[in-house]
């Protein structure tokens, strides 16, 4: 955590505010926020990319709003799949000196 006169710079906010289930909340936002990415490329209406990815169309509204709570990561990782996007999972071993984090590369 760094630390200036005017605010406070976090890795990960949902750690930060002590909430139990940070690192699915954290994977939800990074997944959610890719999502949301794709569908804005796709440039097509609500109603479109709705019966692309097989949600409805309020749906399609809540990801564009940021509301990627009311979705699963595996969800979210469903649907970048229909939007074409390749998904992997790597793991890897964290060092020693840290917890394991959970991190999305967009290519």
């Amino acid at each position: 955590m760094k630390k200036r006169a005017d605010y406070v710079e976090v890795e990960d906010i949902f750690a930060a505010l002590g909430l139990e289930d940070a690192v699915e909340l954290r994977a939800q936002t990074l997944l959610g926020v890719e999502v949301c990415k794709r569908i804005r490329a796709l440039k097509a209406t609500q109603k479109e990319i709705a019966v692309r990815l097989g949600i409805t169309q309020p749906q399609v509204s809540e990801l564009k709003h940021g509301k990627f709570e009311r979705f699963s990561s595996d969800r979210l990782l469903a649907l970048l799949g229909a939007l074409g996007c390749d998904v992997e999972v790597r793991v890897t071993p964290a060092p020693r000196r840290r917890a394991g984090r959970f991190t999305v590369k967009a290519a």
